[in-house]
């Protein structure tokens, strides 16, 4: 199973962050590709431009499209990502395949609805092999300080940053659940996206990744 589709390089170029952690790095993006298109099921925690732009503008569309385990939301929002507000015909009949409920996809994958930071998105919990279990959060938080000291993104940024806005109401909720499941749960490891130097220390030694970036 393969969650989120990050940017490609023309989405890298517009954002033109600059930072020591950004950049575009062409060999990461295509192993992306090839990956979604090895994986049984793809999936994103919500329908924004930087976490699904490989799944939206990809060159295979007719190979990822039956992989595809989206909702109405992330559907209908997909269009706004591909070239000229068209998608490729392989996207024509795409029907959800999750319904707005707590769906188990897999053994040991449960889908859940958290509308908020946008109309479709979703928490992905994952129970390993091992016993270890894990939230992919999306961006309910962007840093994991917003559910420790249960602070969302400051106001401005509906105005600046999203298009509709958040439910901020909805969000807060949710920053208010996961800072009481992480303590009721100590071993439960939570993903945010884009917490990077904390997501850095959640890599195993040991374990060949790919390169930098």
């Amino acid at each position: 199973i393969m969650v989120g589709g990050a940017v490609d390089a023309e989405t890298a170029a517009m954002f033109g962050k600059e930072s020591e952690t950004a950049g575009f790095f062409e060999q990461n993006y295509q192993a992306l590709l090839d990956r979604l298109l090895v994986a049984d099921q793809v999936l994103m925690t919500h329908e924004h431009l930087d976490h699904i732009m490989a799944i939206a503008r990809h060159p295979q569309p007719g190979l990822l499209v039956p992989k595809l385990v989206l909702n109405q939301s992330q559907i209908d929002t997909l269009p706004l990502w591909s070239p000229g507000g068209v998608l490729p015909g392989a996207y024509e009949g795409l029907t959800p395949r999750l319904d707005g409920s707590l769906q188990a996809i897999a053994p040991g994958v449960v889908v859940v609805p958290a509308p908020g930071h946008t109309a479709g998105s979703e928490v992905v919990f994952v129970s390993l092999a091992n016993g270890e279990e894990v939230a992919l959060i999306g961006d309910i938080a962007w840093v994991m300080t917003n559910i420790s000291e249960l602070k969302t993104r400051p106001i401005l940024t509906q105005y600046v940053a999203f298009d509709p806005n958040e439910d901020r109401a909805n969000i807060k909720a949710q920053l208010r659940s996961l800072h009481d499941m992480m303590a009721a749960n100590p071993d439960l490891t939570v993903m945010p996206s884009h917490d990077y130097d904390y997501l850095k220390g959640l890599q195993v030694p040991g374990i060949e990744l790919l390169p930098e970036g």
